[in-house]
């Protein structure tokens, strides 16, 4: 997940950067920070699924 997270913070500051530089977005550049969102949200997704599991099985108890 932190591998993730910081992959992709890293990427969008070479994103970024190369904007600044020469004025341009490219559209495989925003796809791939896309794909790499939606991974990232999956990730945070399963991780709130075990935690509100947990909850559940700590206030049964």
């Amino acid at each position: 997940m932190k591998l993730s997270m910081s992959s992709s913070s890293n990427n969008l500051n070479q994103y970024v950067r190369l904007a600044h530089e020469t004025g341009n977005i490219y559209a495989t550049d925003i796809e791939d920070l896309n794909e790499r969102l939606n991974e990232v949200t999956k990730q945070f997704k399963a991780i709130l699924k075990g935690f509100v599991k947990l909850m559940s099985m700590v206030d049964e108890n």
